[in-house]
């Protein structure tokens, strides 16, 4: 989803509802979703904002690597995309006992 197709940038939520819909989704549907970034204020904030599970890819020297305000702490931190893979069957396997039991969501 590139955000300027869809008449925004980001931060703003429309491009993150848009790929949310063009998946099928809905809003109830968001945490359910990743959101892997590169930018704290422009990928994690977006995302946390709609309650998608915002992993940020701390790799950039030239963006800031604090975030400004509550709404940009990532929920999952990797610094290698090699990380990638075994966050996700963790976040699955979390998701699954969820499911489960919902007392653990």
């Amino acid at each position: 989803m590139i955000s300027e197709a869809e008449g925004c940038q980001k931060p703003d939520c429309r491009m993150f509802e848009a790929a949310l819909e063009g998946m099928g989704l809905g809003p109830d549907d968001a945490g359910s979703v990743v959101m892997v970034g590169n930018h704290l204020e422009r990928d994690m904030g977006s995302a946390n904002q709609l309650g998608i599970i915002s992993i940020w890819r701390s790799c950039s020297h030239r963006r800031s690597r604090v975030p400004a305000h509550a709404d940009e702490v990532p929920r999952y931190t990797i610094r290698a995309q090699g990380e990638l893979p075994g966050l996700l069957a963790q976040i699955e396997r979390q998701m699954a006992r969820a499911r489960h039991n919902p007392a653990l969501a």
